[in-house]
């Protein structure tokens, strides 16, 4: 088999930025290697500076801020097209397009059933087709001549991140799972087998619903009415609702001090930590995302009080090594803090995808079917 190439385009949707890159597959008998990846080129998306989501007067320019708030989705796709029509306008193949997004993702579909910041603002959200799209742009573009229909894969961010990071870990255990913490709360599994684990859905876990701090209750007191802003105005109490961006900013503006905030939301996480472990035992937990990478909670010690809230939460029992107090170093560590993790995701999700495309391909060829006697 004569090597290959194929030309992939990543996407990560990050909190503050969408991260895109081009790059190609060198395909042959020995499997499938990166040949080289362009730069990451980066999108800003101004994140709101205050709880309620407005922008103090001269932080961001307005129009630019409304663009993200009233079409994000759209604005997704937009930048996605451009950027493919940039690859192809230079002479680049694409033979694959890997997006990693906010919204309910439904495997196999690649269909976006769900955008949070849609449905919050609207009560309801449309799908976004992003394999239809996506392909029917490229395949329809004056600058692909051969007019093919791109692979196209699309994940939820947290779960494309989780692949992403477990593959980064030198140690990489068996099941690997992942918190991020940013305008958002989520997890994901990863296992070595498989990759990213997923049943009808992929996991949800920022809605997981956490046993309320009892030094917090002007916060959830607030955050429980209506009229008060929240990341999750379907659960308000969720993680989304009380260990997110807005709600570090909200306890902020309201005069709690940044040691307690960080021993509260702590102890939240803890809870999901201890929820992993019991239900799925995987053999590490990363913590990484926006809040810990851009410093509103401090990295060391927010760690720190998330495996002392763990340790009492465990209360010694079960008395795996992996979980004691002197090993909780090694089981809760945090993320890598790479920009790339959820581009490496989909790029390795597009990877398989691709083989087993081709070894489809390769199995019903006229050379490789058995001749009837």
């Amino acid at each position: 088999m004569a090597p290959i190439l194929k030309g992939i385009v990543a996407i990560a949707v990050e909190d503050d930025a969408i991260l895109m890159t081009h790059g190609y597959f060198e395909i042959s008998a020995q499997g499938c290697r990166d040949v080289f990846e362009s730069p990451i080129k980066s999108i800003p998306r101004p994140l709101p500076a205050t709880s309620d989501g407005l922008v103090p007067e001269g932080g961001v320019p307005e129009e630019y801020l409304l663009d993200w708030r009233e079409r994000a989705p759209e604005k997704v796709l937009d930048y996605i097209t451009r950027y493919v029509d940039e690859c192809l306008g230079d002479g680049k193949s694409v033979d694959a397009i890997g997006v990693s997004t906010f919204g309910n993702v439904m495997p196999g579909t690649q269909l976006v059933l769900y955008a949070p910041s849609q449905g919050e603002r609207t009560g309801k959200s449309i799908p976004i087709r992003f394999r239809e799209v996506l392909a029917d742009f490229t395949a329809n573009h004056e600058k692909n001549v051969k007019k093919t229909r791109p692979i196209v894969c699309v994940d939820n961010d947290a779960t494309a991140m989780t692949f992403g990071e477990s593959i980064i870990d030198a140690q990489r255990p068996e099941l690997f799972s992942c918190i991020w913490l940013g305008k958002g709360v989520n997890a994901g599994l990863s296992t070595k087998e498989i990759g990213s684990w997923k049943g009808f859905m992929h996991p949800e876990m920022g809605h997981f619903l956490p046993r309320f701090h009892p030094d917090d209750a002007d916060f959830v007191e607030r955050v429980s009415l209506e009229e008060n802003p929240t990341s999750c105005a379907i659960h308000r109490t969720c993680l989304m609702g009380i260990a997110s961006r807005r709600s570090i900013l909200n306890r902020r503006e309201h005069g709690m001090a940044d040691a307690a905030i960080t021993r509260i939301v702590a102890d939240y996480i803890a809870q999901l930590c201890v929820a992993i472990t019991y239900i799925t035992a995987p053999g590490r937990i990363a913590i990484g995302g926006y809040t810990l990478r851009s410093g509103l909670l401090d990295e060391k010690a927010f760690l720190a009080a998330v495996r002392t809230s763990f340790n009492k939460l465990i209360g010694g029992y079960p008395k795996y090594p992996q979980i004691a107090p002197e090993y909780v170093d090694s089981f809760i560590v945090p993320a890598s803090g790479r920009r790339s993790s959820a581009l490496l995701g989909v790029t390795e999700m597009m990877k398989a995808t691709i083989l087993a495309g081709d070894a489809v391909t390769e199995a019903n060829s006229p050379k490789k079917q058995r001749k009837t006697p």
